[in-house]
């Protein structure tokens, strides 16, 4: 009977893990990668851009939502939110197209969404709205209409979380939301990687925990790019044969 109980446990343990851990993929559509360097001195990319991605298993009509930006230290928010519409796979991307700079040697893909907002390079705060009606306020993260929200860089006065997501960004870098838990890289996560086809779902409202810095290049996907799937740790069976 000890050795029954000792395995029970054990089993309830791995299934609570696995649980909380695919929990941690969002339920929500995600801000899934940043760049703000899009046109300027040395950066590949004409336009700065926000890219989506829809963990969930339903497709998601994003019509009469918005992305919106708002310096890193401002409490102004984009008087002209980028309005949205269309549809959002399952497991699939939204490219939201902003300002063109007077650099850059390739045009984004295809966008979904094209807005007109200035994106700092470096240092800033983005929010997806389930409204087009403008946020204010310097850290706007806990308003009922944010579905999700990112500040990047190091200097931002607003983000989800313990802080924004770390190092400053740069006309080459962006920040990209990890597929699953620290164990991402920005290595895994290029082209070819361990976890490049694993969406980029993960979110534990902590922009410094969910988000690394994408510094191989800035890869805006589309609507029209191949779909990807979340790890499925909450499919793992436990394995009474290694259980002590």
């Amino acid at each position: 009977m000890k050795h029954f109980i000792t395995i029970l446990a054990a089993i309830v343990l791995l299934m609570s893990w696995t649980q909380q851990a695919s929990a941690q993929i969002a339920t929500h559509v995600v801000i899934s990668e940043v760049y703000g360097g899009g046109g300027n001195g040395g950066s590949t990319w004409t336009n700065d851009f926000v890219e989506l991605y829809n963990p969930t298993a339903i497709a998601i009509d994003m019509t009469g939502w918005s992305v919106q930006y708002s310096s890193a230290t401002g409490s102004t928010w984009a008087s002209n939110p980028t309005a949205l519409s269309g549809i959002i796979a399952s497991h699939g991307f939204y490219l939201v197209q902003e300002l063109q700079g007077a650099g850059g040697t390739i045009s984004l893909p295809t966008p979904d969404a094209i807005g007109i907002i200035a994106m700092s390079g470096s240092n800033g705060k983005v929010a997806l709205v389930n409204t087009t009606t403008a946020l204010t306020g310097t850290d706007p993260h806990l308003d009922a209409s944010v579905v999700d929200f990112v500040g990047y860089g190091t200097t931002p006065n607003g983000f989800e979380g313990s802080g924004a997501t770390g190092t400053a960004l740069t006309n080459t870098t962006s920040a990209e939301r990890r597929a699953k838990n620290n164990s991402t890289y920005p290595d895994s996560m290029g082209f070819g990687g361990a976890d490049s086809l694993k969406g980029n779902g993960w979110d534990t409202n902590d922009n410094a925990a969910d988000f690394v810095v994408h510094g191989l290049l800035p890869d805006p996907q589309n609507s029209s790019s191949p779909l990807e799937t979340p790890p499925s740790l909450g499919n793992i069976s436990p394995s009474i044969g290694t259980v002590s």
